[in-house]
């Protein structure tokens, strides 16, 4: 990336003789392609500056609704496939709650660890907490949005949440989240999601990059451009979840393909920055790299699905959104993908052998 932003630099500012008259064409492609990275630092260095105005936004709106506070009743649904290690961590954090108004609803999807054996053996015959009802189901896998959808169906909530097996929940967490929805335009709240496994360098570095990302989710916040609720820490009313059918079950990140929707449909999304989540980062360099193919793949084939959002004229879409951070984005990850090779390309066209 660095190798490339110099090569921007001096194609851009410099007379740089190509040694093959050849290159000439390939050479500004290349230039083109690369000077992207100047737009996403500007976008970078705009979010930051906008950041520090998040707080005065989030005080204001809170003293304008703070009358409109409500107790609704909260369900959080925790999907799980294999997650003996951390899914009883996760259910006793958010029994653990200061809000109390909840429910949980905990959906094994065809595990075949001993996660269910774990869950039966803490649960007993007790299905209420000091009144906070737990429901447990074990059901054939069929994928975490199948899971998400089963949970939601067995739900009563006025707020549906969305919580990963592998997290841990600070007591003011769910809180935090049911105070964003005093303001009723609000539909949708995404959390803070923080790494919290720090043994190694990978996770060491992924816990800064969660630290850049959510502060950049203040800005995001303000634009009303959030188009990731991930499914660490994600609320909904719940006539969004009825009137988007649930998640997508033929999508593998069906938390983007919902906040799409969501955005598409013109409804306001805000970051609660006091909303903690802690999650697992992954340890190795081969699940770090799965588990971003992932990612990049459904966001990818997620806005392929939403094409319209770009560059879209509709009244309801957000137009900074849609002219300016889906396209960037979408060439930022082709960026990512050609990388190697426009290095390589930048040093035969400019170095001197």
């Amino acid at each position: 990336m660095y190798l490339v932003t110099i090569g921007i630099i001096l194609s851009i500012f410099f007379v740089i003789p190509i040694r093959q008259g050849e290159y000439k064409v390939l050479s500004l492609i290349i230039t083109l392609f690369a000077s992207t990275l100047v737009t996403k630092y500007v976008k970078g260095f705009f979010f930051m500056l906008l950041g520090p105005w998040y707080d005065v936004w989030k005080k204001r709106d809170n003293a304008k609704w703070k009358n409109n506070t409500k107790n609704p009743k909260v369900s959080i649904l925790v999907p799980a496939y294999n997650e003996e290690v951390g899914l009883l961590s996760t259910v006793k954090t958010i029994l653990a709650s200061n809000y109390r108004n909840l429910e949980l609803i905990v959906v094994n999807d065809g595990s075949t660890d001993k996660s269910d054996e774990v869950m039966r053996a803490f649960m007993g015959s007790q299905t209420v907490w000091d009144g906070i009802t737990i429901k447990y189901f074990y059901k054939e896998n069929g994928g975490k949005g199948r899971a998400l959808n089963f949970g939601f169906e067995q739900s009563m909530g006025d707020i549906i949440m969305s919580i990963d097996a592998d997290c841990i929940v600070m007591p003011f967490t769910v809180g935090n989240f049911v105070k964003r929805f005093n303001n009723p335009d609000v539909q949708a709240v995404v959390g803070n999601v923080k790494i919290g496994n720090s043994e190694n360098p990978i996770t060491l570095l992924q816990k800064l990059e969660f630290q850049f990302s959510f502060y950049w989710k203040k800005s995001e916040s303000i634009l009303n451009t959030i188009y990731i609720i991930g499914g660490a820490a994600g609320a909904f009313r719940r006539e969004v979840l009825e009137r988007f059918g649930g998640y997508d079950t033929t999508s593998i990140t069906e938390d983007i393909d919902l906040s799409v929707k969501i955005q598409a449909a013109g409804l306001k999304v805000v970051y609660a920055d006091d909303a903690i989540v802690y999650t697992e980062g992954a340890t190795t360099i081969k699940g770090l790299i799965k588990q971003r193919i992932r990612w990049k793949y459904g966001w990818i084939t997620t806005f392929a699905n939403h094409s319209y959002l770009i560059f879209s004229i509709n009244k309801k879409h957000n137009k900074v959104l849609s002219w300016f951070v889906i396209p960037l984005t979408y060439i930022n990850n082709l960026q990512l993908i050609f990388e190697p090779l426009c290095v390589v390309l930048l040093y035969i066209l400019y170095v001197d052998p």
